[in-house]
């Protein structure tokens, strides 16, 4: 009987990715990633405007979005966490318009009208998701509450944007951390202003961005002086219990 050897070959491994193909599929993964991570708010946003908040439900947002329910959670918590990345897209976006415009702007007052009128712009390329989010931003039990912890980094961002607006030669340097705070304070109360105008254009939200403007130089003015102490310590204080300002020493 004739037997045949044969030399032992030990079975090949898989080549290592060279580390350009490695990075390269990293770069498209994040890519996919980001991609479906804004299909899904893109689908939840427009379910919010049209079902409302309450009755939009991962399990329909991730219907809309074609997407697994396993992975729309993998990339969200929760309906609360989408919009939330939502607000935080347009914090960015509305930094970024006033950091390019305001050095543009000279006086005080035409600043202060000019950022209370981005915010109606904004407020109009996506009026009825707005109107939609708005009971939700007024209940403090919701995560996406204007004073909620959740929210916190979205409002600290904002503030710091008002700082901008308010680093101006009639605003004294002590005064300009409560001027912002007192600013995007007042920014919220304007929102619900302009969601409920219907006037044509709405010129009532436009005369009130411009009278606010000429206002609020005058009241920096008032509260400058030595003798408006005790107004200030009562201005910064009001801001401190609303969790705006560090609570005075």
């Amino acid at each position: 009987m004739l037997i045949v050897l044969r030399k032992y070959t030990a079975p090949s491994m898989p080549k290592k990715a060279a580390p350009k193909a490695r990075r390269a599929r990293a770069v498209r993964h994040r890519e996919d990633g980001a991609a479906t991570r804004a299909r899904i708010v893109k689908a939840s946003l427009k379910l919010i405007r049209k079902r409302g908040f309450d009755a939009t439900t991962m399990r329909a947002i991730a219907e809309a979005a074609e997407v697994s329910l396993g992975l729309a959670y993998h990339y969200f918590p929760s309906k609360e966490a989408i919009v939330l990345s939502y607000y935080e897209m347009l914090q960015t976006g509305f930094a970024r318009r006033v950091e390019q415009d305001m050095p543009k702007i000279k006086s005080l007052a035409a600043r202060v009208q000019a950022v209370l009128e981005f915010r109606m712009e904004e407020l109009a390329r996506d009026r009825e998701l707005f109107i939609a989010l708005s009971r939700v931003a007024l209940d403090p039990t919701n995560p996406l509450a204007v004073f909620s912890d959740e929210t916190s980094k979205v409002r600290e961002e904002a503030i710091a944007t008002m700082r901008i607006v308010v680093d101006h030669p009639d605003v004294p340097a002590e005064l300009r951390d409560a001027a912002a705070s007192a600013l995007w304070a007042f920014t919220m109360t304007f929102v619900i202003a302009v969601l409920f105008d219907k006037s044509k254009d709405q010129a009532r939200a436009r005369m009130l961005a411009a009278l606010v403007g000429q206002a609020l130089p005058m009241l920096i003015s008032s509260v400058s002086g030595e003798d408006a102490a005790p107004m200030r310590a009562m201005i910064t204080g009001a801001l401190a219990v609303t969790g705006l300002l560090p609570a005075p020493r």
